[in-house]
């Protein structure tokens, strides 16, 4: 962890752990959460060859998100780990790409290229505090310290000529691309623009802000959460590709303009997520409405929640109708697991979500 970093939260953390050897029912606690969705196709075809039927789609996304830490009292300190990838791109991209990736024919046209990527891993620390707001209602805000790990940030945008059906330079009469993007790692090739580009892992300190609003009015219960919210990350020494290439293909001929560079300061504003959830209890069960949002898409799960025969356990049947997806959940006092997926074969999911929660008394 980056030593700045760690020279803040030490102080933080051992006035934490302090209280909690004091407190009233101390709590050890673990979550794990990922969310996945891809329109175009499958999960797996997507992070691989696009060998896979495809769907009309212009974006894709992951959320991975863990949580280690202490309850004490009113106060949490925690352990995070994070992963997001948020990806908007033109149909028009995404067919070129499917048909190239499996050698099919295409329709001759111009084809808009427009592509928008943001990646971002963290860890840090996270302190919450959990507000009473009446005897039903309560808000946790947390702060976050966070140590970045990776980051790609950026977009490519521009016109391709195609006259088809085969993938060769003589069918592209023309092309314009522009690439503006900042990263940990090059991913385009750049060392072949030039072979002295071997940029060093950037640096990263940031913080990110989080709430949690929960409560019960009658016999509905509430609860709202939002990750990543007002987050910033400050890096330095960030390798940056900025380049344009105009070429009449067909013809051979290419230019190529731009710089590889290095930014002392590159400022990321971290993707929000917002996770919401809503109960109605009707006996013996309830009816439950769940909603899944960041800055691309806000997926939203009906169903129902019934007991399970053991105490304390209910389990949760949902439909998610935009991904055509089903959730399943099992939840108690102290565990709660939860399964998502649009298939049974995990390798032809749109959509996946898991998640894992327990607490254990220390």
């Amino acid at each position: 962890m980056n030593t700045s970093l760690a020279s803040v939260i030490t102080p933080l953390a051992l006035s934490i752990l302090i209280r909690s050897a004091t407190a009233e029912n101390p709590q050890f606690y673990q979550q794990v959460q990922a969310d996945s969705y891809a329109e175009p196709v499958p999960i797996h075809a997507f992070i691989g060859a696009w060998h896979a039927p495809e769907r009309p789609g212009h974006l894709a996304f992951m959320d991975a998100y863990s949580e280690t830490g202490i309850h004490s009292g009113n106060n949490t300190l925690a352990y995070t780990l994070s992963d997001d990838y948020m990806l908007r791109f033109s149909p028009a991209l995404a067919s070129m790409y499917y048909a190239y990736k499996n050698t099919q024919p295409l329709a001759s046209g111009a084809y808009p290229v427009a592509l928008q990527v943001q990646q971002i891993a963290t860890e840090g620390i996270r302190w919450g505090h959990r507000w009473s707001l009446q005897p039903s209602w309560s808000l946790t805000t947390g702060l976050n310290l966070l140590n970045g790990l990776s980051l790609i940030n950026g977009q490519t945008n521009g016109m391709i000529n195609y006259s088809g059906p085969h993938f060769n330079a003589n069918n592209f009469p023309a092309a314009n691309l522009n690439v503006d993007y900042a990263y940990s790692k090059p991913h385009l090739h750049e060392s072949e623009l030039d072979t002295q580009w071997y940029p060093n892992q950037p640096t990263g300190v940031g913080y990110a802000l989080d709430f949690a609003l929960h409560g019960q009015w009658s016999a509905l219960l509430a609860d709202l959460q939002v990750r990543n919210l007002a987050g910033k990350m400050h890096w330095s020494t960030v390798p940056q590709t900025s380049y344009s290439a105009d070429c009449q293909c067909a013809q051979h001929l290419y230019n190529f303009s731009g710089s590889l560079q290095k930014a002392s300061h590159y400022e990321q504003t971290l993707p929000w997520v917002a996770e919401g959830h809503l109960q109605w209890q009707v006996a013996p069960g309830a009816i439950t409405l769940d909603s899944f949002s960041n800055h691309l898409q806000t997926l939203i799960r009906a169903g129902v929640a019934i007991p399970s025969g053991l105490p304390k356990l209910s389990l949760k049947l949902a439909i998610e109708p935009q991904s055509h997806s089903v959730d399943l959940e099992c939840n108690s006092t102290n565990f709660s697991l939860r399964w998502q997926s649009d298939a049974l074969n995990m390798n032809q999911s749109h959509r996946l979500g898991t998640a894992l929660r327990f607490n254990i008394p220390i």
